[in-house]
């Protein structure tokens, strides 16, 4: 918000306050203007990890811009005004921001004879508000408002060397000092030693965003606000008695000057990682929001039937893969009536395992074909059914092989020789033991042992599609019946060309 209500100090042809917190420029032609607040802010939350310009302090928190030095300078009324704005309190704007300030820098101020905060400032400070104010740059111990009131963190400037820069003011309201710069080249990199931040240049046609370097107390001031912001990020409890607290004890800073507190650095000079890591020990850091749920993803296995000539009933699975919601709507087959899909363990939204049989009865002999399909809230799903009539019962596909392998080792438990009768073939493994089994049958043409090859019959129960179904043998039922599946001989084809 823009509380500068004098319109020849706003510039900005707004008659009175408003809520555009842009600022015109205070330049003039030829001259550019200053955008001290632009410099600031980007100290403070300058986008970062983009391999572009400068990195701020703090930079995944947001900025609230208010308004109250113009071109001539500043009231202290509408400076106290954008105070009670940012920390929610009424003002004369009648309006609030949708969220208070966590925190408000002030680099600004002047000359005052009293270190008692006005009103604004001590019912921000009540309502949560870190204040944080630039100590001034007169190389004095005069109080300098509002970084004297009591219970402003007051912020002197240091210098490339970690000393007190020649311009910052000092005294008995120190509080902290941080980096702000100053002339000379020390560390003789070409540029003066000032602290680099965001900018503009309208000394052209419109405004140009630049990065520049500055000096003074309104720098060091937002490297202590970004500071205080990176800490309320991993401690949202944190308190301004709480903040003061820990300034105090030197959790905060390195101790700089004199031991303890002194009147040039306050109590020491602000180290981030010292700061943030206090923080996390001495709150719960915030519950990070949870990411949103996995987009629902239809499941349907197996994703083909084969009934073969004999087999009447299979199952199939429908499940979600992902995590939000899924509903199944509808599930329907164009086999004109000779398929059937009946559920048998679903939950409310459609989910489970459904019952496919098939009726041969008044079909004449030959393959016939079928597409199951399952709609649900997240697309449709497919199963591929096949099978087959036959007046010839008695189809033999030579010696089968039937194998019963132990799940957990993948081991053979058991291999039966097994002929033809009547198109079936009829197994029995005795004296199965506790545990979980597959069960799959075969012939083995060429004697090497190894079932399923090319060319070679060969079926799994309860299909090859999806014999990782376990069979659970655990002694609750003496004998197990009806496994039943289908064999059948594989064949290579050949498509565009390929193999």
């Amino acid at each position: 918000y823009d509380f500068i209500a004098d319109n020849g100090n706003s510039g900005d042809g707004q008659n009175g306050i408003d809520s555009d917190p842009n600022d015109p420029g205070d330049g003039g032609g030829a001259t550019p203007s200053s955008f001290h607040g632009t410099h600031v802010a980007g100290t403070i939350a300058a986008a970062s990890n983009n391999n572009l310009g400068v990195a701020g302090v703090a930079w995944g928190v947001k900025i609230m811009p208010c308004r109250a030095i113009g071109i001539q300078g500043g009231l202290v009324y509408d400076i106290e005004q954008c105070v009670r704005f940012a920390a929610g309190l009424s003002n004369d704007s009648g309006t609030l921001p949708a969220q208070p300030a966590d925190i408000i820098n002030l680099s600004l101020g002047g000359p005052t004879n009293s270190t008692n905060a006005p009103a604004a400032y001590r019912n921000a400070r009540n309502a949560g508000v870190i204040v944080i104010a630039a100590a001034g740059n007169d190389s004095t111990n005069q109080l300098f408002a509002p970084a004297a009131y009591d219970g402003v963190v007051s912020v002197s400037a240091t210098n490339i060397n970690r000393q007190l820069a020649s311009y910052s003011n000092f005294g008995a309201t120190i509080d902290v000092a941080a980096p702000g710069g100053a002339s000379g080249d020390v560390n003789g990199d070409g540029f003066f030693d000032g602290v680099l931040s965001t900018g503009g240049d309208d000394s052209g046609n419109g405004i140009t965003f630049t990065y520049r370097f500055a000096a003074g107390t309104s720098m060091a001031s937002p490297h202590m606000a970004g500071v205080a912001a990176l800490m309320k990020s991993v401690y949202p409890d944190m308190t301004p008695d709480i903040f003061d607290t820990l300034l105090a004890n030197g959790d905060l800073t390195d101790d700089a000057g004199s031991p303890g507190r002194d009147n040039n650095f306050g109590y020491g000079i602000i180290n981030a990682q010292k700061a943030v890591q206090v923080a996390v020990n001495s709150g719960t850091p915030p519950t990070p929001t949870p990411p949103p749920p996995a987009p629902a993803v239809l499941q349907v296995s197996p994703t083909s039937l084969n009934f073969g000539a004999s087999l009447t009933s299979l199952q199939i699975n429908v499940a979600n893969a992902g995590e939000a919601t899924l509903d199944v709507t509808a599930v329907n087959n164009d086999s004109g009536g000779w398929l059937t899909v009946t559920p048998t363990g679903v939950d409310a939204t459609g989910l489970g395992t459904y019952n496919v049989s098939i009726d041969r009865n008044g079909l004449q002999e030959g393959v016939y074909t079928a597409t199951i399909t399952i709609q649900s809230s997240a697309g449709s799903g497919a199963v591929a059914v096949i099978m087959q009539v036959s007046t010839n019962a008695a189809s033999d596909a030579g010696i089968h092989y039937v194998e019963l392998i132990d799940t957990e080792t993948m081991s053979l438990f058991d291999r039966l020789i097994v002929l033809n009768n009547n198109g079936t073939y009829d197994y029995t493994f005795p004296g199965v033991p506790f545990g979980s089994y597959h069960i799959r049958a075969g012939t083995d043409l060429d004697n090497d042992n190894v079932l399923c090859e090319l060319g070679e019959a060969c079926g799994a129960y309860p299909t090859m599609d999806i014999i990782s179904q376990h069979i659970i043998v655990d002694g609750s039922v003496d004998v197990m019946t009806g496994l039943d599946f289908t064999s059948e001989f594989s064949i290579n084809l050949t498509v565009g060309g390929a193999p």
